[in-house]
């Protein structure tokens, strides 16, 4: 089907459906970025729907999406309570595309990601995953948006501030470990047959553990380059240090390893809460 028809043409009957981007807006989504994120998502040819879920408590920003729901026919606006990981769950369930696109309410995506990420897939083992170059305001790569699986050893030095800065990569897709949750493409039945974000208490590596168990599958996960987002609001870090001591010990290969990790885990979380304290610290002083 041609990229540049017209939108209205393709969404008469789901099978013309490509693309489904899901975007869960919470409380703290800010005003402005969700906006641009809509906006770069809708702009996007290959994006054919747009799912929309209202995850948050604040009426205000109920209202807010119900603006921007009565403006355009191809977003389906969703309620949702409960977790993030249960909000994008939920939203999967609404869409109708082949593909499934989960971005964060911050990302703005910069023109041709989508293509680029279906074309990095197309060549991939199912069930596969695919995650594009995520960029902070100041056109940094953050770093956590993919990379090896986590290890003990990684998740230490990262709550350390002592991670590696992420390896270069050409133009062309190439295999990793997990992509981040930010900007990530994974066809709607390989995300069925793995059941979707399976445990909250993940969050907010609940898309590591989805490209792990994709990997475990048999499947692929792949980072594409060129496919660009800026992510103007910071990511949500917050709990970081006890999901990836769970998330760890789910991915723990015998006894053994998940003694460890059981063992190191109160130290991990607690140089996370430290990172955190210090972090918030110096944004009060500025």
């Amino acid at each position: 089907m041609d990229p540049k028809a017209s939108r209205s043409a393709r969404t008469v009957a789901d099978t013309a459906v490509r693309v489904s981007a899901i975007v869960v807006a919470h409380d703290s989504a800010a005003a402005q970025p969700l906006e641009l994120c809509l906006r770069a998502a809708l702009a996007d040819p290959w994006v054919d729907e747009l799912v929309l879920v209202d995850a948050g408590q604040s009426p205000d920003l109920s209202s807010r999406l119900r603006g921007l729901r009565a403006d355009r026919r191809d977003i389906v606006l969703i309620g949702a309570a409960g977790s993030a990981a249960e909000a994008r769950n939920r939203g999967a369930a609404a869409a109708r595309g082949r593909w499934l696109l989960f971005l964060d309410p911050a990302l703005v995506m910069q023109a041709g990601a989508v293509a680029r990420l279906v074309s990095a897939g197309r060549t991939a083992a199912s069930p596969w995953i695919v995650g594009g170059r995520v960029l902070d305001a100041k056109g940094r790569e953050r770093g956590e948006a993919r990379g090896p699986a986590p290890t003990l050893q990684s998740a230490f030095a990262d709550a350390l501030g002592m991670a590696r800065r992420p390896a270069p990569f050409g133009d062309r897709a190439a295999p990793v470990g997990v992509v981040g949750g930010a900007m990530m493409l994974i066809p709607r039945d390989d995300f069925v047959g793995l059941g979707g974000f399976q445990n909250a208490a993940l969050e907010p590596l609940e898309a590591f553990d989805l490209c792990q168990r994709a990997a475990a599958a048999g499947g692929e996960v792949r980072f594409a380059p060129r496919a660009e987002g800026v992510q103007i609001a910071p990511a949500r870090r917050g709990g970081r240090g006890r999901s990836m001591t769970r998330l760890l010990g789910r991915n723990a290969r015998g006894p053994v390893e998940r003694f460890g990790v059981a063992l190191s885990a109160p130290a991990l979380q607690a140089l996370w809460g430290l990172r955190q304290a210090v972090a918030a610290l110096f944004r009060r002083r500025r």
